[in-house]
């Protein structure tokens, strides 16, 4: 999969935009992180999988947990690799991007 940048779906750090208190959006500028397996309008779900993400691509409408907390008016910055809670028995000692292939010995799967 190749890597593009793209004007339009790129992230805008909320660090950088106005902040005007209004009682009516009291969550605006806050920034939340979610996992990478729940849709997010504009995002690639990747659910720990490079393939998946790629089947899947872009996705046109948000999870109701993301709509409800895009309501109040707060920033999605970022999704998090969820590779690392649901890996193999030794997982490894950093977050990865790629999950272990399957070892076609029978072994399971392996540690990266």
């Amino acid at each position: 999969m190749v890597h593009q940048y793209i004007p339009e779906l790129s992230l805008h750090r909320s660090s950088r935009l106005d902040f005007t208190p209004n009682p009516e959006k009291p969550w605006h500028s806050l920034r939340v992180r979610s996992k990478d397996n729940i849709y997010a309008t504009g995002a690639i779900t990747f659910a720990a999988s490079p393939v998946y993400g790629e089947f899947h691509g872009i996705e046109s409408q948000n999870a109701p947990a993301i709509q409800r907390l895009l309501d109040p008016s707060a920033v999605i910055v970022k999704s998090t690799c969820t590779g690392q809670s649901g890996d193999a028995e030794d997982p490894a000692v950093d977050f990865v991007d790629v999950v272990a292939p399957r070892n076609p010995r029978g072994d399971a799967i392996r540690s990266p």
